[in-house]
């Protein structure tokens, strides 16, 4: 395997290398879905109810009431148990967490938001269709006095950089940043690695060899799951566009270059020929990433997975277990699984690149009969260390109050020694990218669903690529953002 220094030298660089770039990230999962600042704003906005009477610290342990959160994450576990650490410091506010399927949040959402019978709070994201700022605007709370009493005129400085802008809409603070996520990485089943011999590949030919030896013994090397109409694959196709031309994705999104241009036929190249040696399964877009690819990855049928930080809560036994239950395992012994980077996929100087963003925040109801006590939740989860400590503790997201670190001793890693150094690192260099380097948020929905449709023809018919390349160019919209 690569070491953790080894992993955080690569990762290290390829932050370094993104922070030095002049094209900042490309447009929103919705066409025009966020038109946030271009920064982090301390500016209080107008809408969204009267934003001056939020709750603050110094009278919050006097607050009752209950709570309803709505959420397409975290896992029901997960959210239940912030819920629990909440409640040793504020017992008198009972909350209650209702996890939807993604395809059901939204309509879900706005059904009881039209209908006047909303949640108190629900998770907003920076865009997209699930949880997208722009589709529940009219009913959010302004926040922004919220941050101000708990954080200070300058609480946006308090968390990962572009975390707060990315949940602000026309000057409207419309959601507490929770934690970021980051992707354009594999996960490794170090345990199968060490089990048959092998390490993480760093070229593409010794990650060739590494699934043939993987292929031969019935197991399948690097699980993809490129069906269902999922982003998961479309984010491969953005790895090796990036082995290629770091600066290429971008400047796509941003219309500065053409879909269509060489690079992409090579790149589709790319991706064929490691269908054709074993590294992509054949029945690729018969599968669909969640939660076939998942339940192969934490079945053990499959040694590799590119899942994103999220992944890292699989790491803790106690996660482990239950997501390996979940994929039909009886009795489960929880495996070794460590992030690494991608290995060079296009024979260059390879500096391997992460995308990241906030994954997403806590919005409250500007109508909620529960306000206060709303805002106190979700102060606390945010904006307090001990609660930033508690989400850490999941090993879900990464920071969003800065300098906040999980209890690495209430962590329970399957094996401390191999896992805690690397996720330690992925996470820190994630911190340093979230506001260049976007993951979804910039990219239009048209974009999205064009590049989903090219990796599903790249990987499932014989369709010439330039071709596909074309139509990736026709299908998709120009970031209406500016870097």
């Amino acid at each position: 395997m690569r070491t953790a220094q080894h992993l955080r030298t690569v990762i290290a660089f390829a932050a370094a290398v993104t922070l030095a770039m002049t094209v900042a990230a490309c447009g929103g999962d919705d066409a025009g879905s966020t038109s946030s600042s271009g920064g982090d704003t301390t500016a209080a906005g107008s809408d969204g109810g009267d934003s001056a009477s939020a709750a603050s610290p110094e009278t919050a342990s006097s607050v009752t009431g209950e709570v309803a959160w709505w959420g397409w994450t975290p896992d029901k576990d997960v959210g239940d148990n912030y819920i629990k650490e909440f409640n040793k410091v504020y017992p008198n506010i009972k909350v209650t967490f209702k996890n939807f399927e993604n395809t059901q949040y939204k309509p879900s959402l706005r059904a009881a938001l039209a209908a006047g019978e909303g949640p108190d709070v629900w998770n907003v994201a920076p865009g997209g269709d699930t949880g997208g700022v722009v589709l529940y605007a009219d009913y959010v709370e302004d926040l922004t006095q919220l941050a101000t009493n708990w954080l200070g005129p300058d609480y946006a400085t308090k968390w990962t950089p572009g975390f707060s802008s990315n949940l602000t809409l026309d000057g409207k603070l419309t959601g507490a940043p929770l934690g970021g996520v980051a992707a354009g990485f594999l996960w490794i089943n170090q345990t199968l690695f060490d089990q048959y011999g092998l390490k993480a590949p760093t070229t593409l030919q010794e990650w060739v060899d590494v699934c043939k030896t993987f292929n031969d013994a019935g197991i399948i090397c690097y699980g993809l799951g490129s069906g269902g109409g999922q982003t998961f694959a479309s984010e491969l196709l953005r790895v090796v566009l990036n082995s290629i031309d770091p600066d290429f994705f971008l400047q796509a999104c941003q219309g500065q270059r053409e879909w269509n241009e060489p690079i992409m036929v090579e790149a589709i190249g790319i991706m064929r020929q490691m269908q054709a040696d074993g590294i992509i399964e054949k029945d690729t877009v018969g599968k669909i990433h969640y939660p076939d690819s998942n339940n192969d990855f934490m079945s053990q049928r499959a040694a590799m997975n590119s899942m994103g930080t999220w992944y890292a809560q699989y790491s803790r036994k106690s996660s482990a277990i239950a997501s390996m239950e979940a994929a039909g395992v009886s009795n489960p012994e929880p495996f070794v699984m460590v992030p690494v980077m991608f290995p060079n996929l296009a024979g260059n100087d390879w500096t391997p690149q992460l995308f990241a963003e906030v994954d997403y925040g806590l919005a409250v109801n500007k109508d909620s009969k529960n306000k206060e006590a709303a805002e106190i939740f979700v102060a606390w989860l945010t904006m307090t260390e001990e609660g930033s400590r508690t989400v850490m503790n999941a090993l879900d997201l990464t920071p969003s109050l800065v300098g906040v670190e999980a209890d690495w001793e209430q962590v329970d890693l399957v094996d401390n020694a191999v896992q805690k150094p690397a996720i330690q690192e992925l996470f820190g260099e994630v911190e340093k990218i979230a506001q260049v380097e976007s993951r979804q948020k910039l990219q239009t929905a048209e974009t999205l669903q064009a590049l989903v449709v090219g990796v599903e023809q790249i990987l499932g018919t014989t369709v010439d690529a330039q071709a596909i390349a074309d139509q990736i160019q026709t299908d998709s919209t120009v970031s209406p953002l500016q870097p």
